[in-house]
């Protein structure tokens, strides 16, 4: 026979079909009942419109340099930092020490995510470092829509409302550090600014006092003394103004150009509970099983058959030698 294999299967076509029969219970016990369900709920955050303003700021650009003021890289949003931020270890752990509560089998279970995974461990700090990975590795995910630049997140755990409540807690985290990172920079760089319209405010209001005293005092504007005072007079009025007027334009253009960075994360979607599972593919994972188990099954029939084939070969030997 060309393929032995099929001879040797069929003539132990009994006890394979059993075999088959049992592969089959087996992958199909694995594929629908050895894994657990998962669901996974997803969110959608909006790119900032950073671009509303661009404009603005690059027209007015210089006014800063012509005033004596660089106020360097200003702090901006982005789905890139969203992103950075949804995946760092300060809002992962503000997210394990989050209670949550939601419906399970009929019961309504309150608990934080390290109770919920079952982790274990020597220490506290064991424990810590594993839910962190597990929230790397298999809950959160997040990626970027290059053409429209909408953030997703995702998050699955075997429960589906739980999945939608982490979720919108990251949100909630996300949002609060944004706001309170990036307004912590912008008072800053603004109260220097309001510092700095106070002081040539005070100069300015100096300048014209002493411009005015110095005309009341003389009653001879013909003289050559008086004029130059007056020209001195005149330019550090001028000065300070012109400081004041730039600073002023620089103080507008600095709110217009941050009232992004002062907004709260703008949201597409918020996550719902999911009412199919994500996950696993039973399909998928029955395929899987049942043609591992099959392939295994034929390679020891194979080597039944090789072992068989070696022996006669063997016994034959021995006759000859007889």
């Amino acid at each position: 026979m060309k393929y032995p294999i099929i001879g040797f299967i069929w003539k132990h076509k009994y006890i394979n079909i059993i075999i088959f029969i049992i592969i089959f219970i087996i992958s199909f016990v694995l594929a629908f009942f050895g894994f657990p369900k998962e669901y996974t709920s997803y969110l959608s955050i909006l790119p900032p419109a950073q671009n509303l303003t661009a404009g603005l700021a690059s027209k007015f650009g210089a006014l800063g340099r012509v005033a004596g003021l660089d106020l360097g890289n200003l702090s901006s949003q982005s789905p890139e930092i969203y992103m950075a931020i949804l995946n760092s270890r300060k809002l992962k752990e503000k997210l394990l020490d989050t209670e949550f509560t939601f419906p399970t089998k009929g019961k309504t279970r309150k608990e934080n995510l390290i109770r919920f995974f079952k982790i274990e461990g020597k220490s506290d700090l064991e424990i810590n470092e594993k839910a962190l990975k597990k929230l790397s590795d298999e809950v959160v995910h997040t990626s970027i829509n290059q053409v429209d630049q909408i953030l997703t997140l995702s998050v699955t755990t075997e429960n589906n409302i739980l999945s939608s409540l982490v979720a919108n807690k990251m949100l909630d985290l996300l949002n609060e550090i944004v706001i309170n990172d990036v307004q912590k920079e912008y008072r800053q760089k603004l109260n220097y600014i309001e510092n700095r319209i106070d002081e040539i405010q005070d100069s300015l209001k100096y300048a014209e006092n002493e411009l005015k005293k110095f005309l009341e005092s003389n009653i001879n504007p013909t003289a050559p003394s008086f004029q130059i005072q007056q020209l001195r007079l005149k330019r550090d009025l001028e000065l300070q103004t012109g400081l004041f007027i730039e600073f002023r334009k620089q103080l507008e253009i600095f709110i217009a150009d941050n009232m992004i960075n002062m907004s709260e994360v703008k949201i597409l979607d918020r996550a719902e509970p999911a009412y199919r599972k994500s996950r696993p593919k039973r399909i998928l994972l029955f395929i899987t099983f049942f043609s591992l188990l099959v392939f295994i099954h034929l390679a020891i029939n194979y080597s039944f058959l090789l072992f068989k084939g070696l022996k006669k070969e063997l016994t034959n030997i021995e006759t000859k030698i007889i």
